[in-house]
């Protein structure tokens, strides 16, 4: 019983390492500190706040599970969760200040600005 236990903890274990890894997340700076998140999609922006624990590759799986694939997922980590140190006075409504502050939100626009950027591009080859 102790072995299959131990390896079916280090296939979960190695499975969350994975998890972390594969959407390759950025850290924003923001007055509440440093934040990771994590991007997948290209479409329509969806910001993923999910529950009381986890990081971003929680609201990357909750999204999987319950949005529409062609929708852009953005993922924050909460305090003290991958990429996101837990401040040392840390609490709900600094929690929620963070998922506000301007710099987190022009993250998570930066897509959309860079999509215009390579439009305006192609615009331009086109004509040239």
């Amino acid at each position: 019983m102790g072995a299959a236990v131990t390896i079916r903890y280090r296939s979960d274990m190695r499975a969350v390492r994975e998890r972390i890894a594969s959407p390759g997340s950025r850290v924003v700076r923001t007055d509440c500190g440093s934040i990771a998140y994590a991007r997948i999609g290209a479409g329509y922006p969806v910001l993923v706040v999910h529950g009381n624990a986890g990081g971003f590759d929680q609201g990357l799986l909750l999204a999987r599970w319950t949005l529409d694939p062609a929708l852009q997922v953005i993922a924050p980590s909460r305090f003290g969760y991958p990429g996101t140190p837990m401040p040392s006075r840390a609490s709900v409504a600094m929690q929620a200040d963070a998922r506000g502050d301007h710099r987190l939100v022009q993250a998570y626009d930066e897509n959309k600005r860079q999509k215009e950027r390579d439009a305006t591009e192609d615009d331009v080859h086109e004509e040239g």
